[in-house]
């Protein structure tokens, strides 16, 4: 219906790219037709568009990610996000967000995260990317009260002896 009302309000490009995000939804990853209409998703002005900044700049250095051709997630440092105010962080609709590699301390910027209400409570998805280790993942993943909504982690896997922990070895 979004879709449709793009078409008729004169912009076809949006209207292509959020139909586009609905298939691409409905198929699996293994589909052969889903890589190519994940580059062509990819290749639009869509990404680009003077509308859909708002969204990503209230976190600088942010990376929107869609889902159904809105905005419903964002790829991020977490000093960038740390450095936002809530205010700003609040009115997102952010069902995921991916965090990755720690700038500074990770356990400083876990338990920094940990006490953000505003962006936490919402989130259904938390992917961390490499570089954090047990002293950042802890207050996050273990003594953070605001992840009850959460459906899916996904912790980057690190190697034996790369001094990166393993979820197992946080929760442990």
């Amino acid at each position: 219906v979004y879709a449709d009302w793009l078409q008729e309000a004169g912009r076809p490009e949006r209207a292509e790219f959020v139909r586009t995000q609905v298939q691409l939804a409905h198929l699996d990853e293994a589909d052969p037709r889903y890589p190519g209409l994940l580059a062509w998703s990819r290749r639009t002005g869509v990404l680009t568009d003077p509308g859909l900044r708002l969204d990503h700049e209230r976190v600088r250095g942010g990376r929107v990610m869609f889902r159904r051709g809105f905005v419903a997630g964002l790829e991020v440092r977490p000093t960038a996000l740390l450095a936002t105010p809530p205010e700003r962080v609040e009115p997102l609709p952010l069902e995921q967000v991916r965090l990755l590699r720690p700038d500074g301390d990770p356990g400083q910027e876990g338990r920094a995260l940990a006490g953000r209400r505003d962006l936490l409570t919402k989130l259904h998805t938390l992917a961390l990317g490499y570089g954090w280790d047990t002293a950042g993942l802890e207050p996050l993943l273990t003594d953070c009260p605001y992840l009850a909504g959460l459906s899916a982690l996904a912790v980057a896997r690190s190697f034996p002896g790369s001094g990166h922990a393993t979820l197992a070895h946080c929760i442990s």
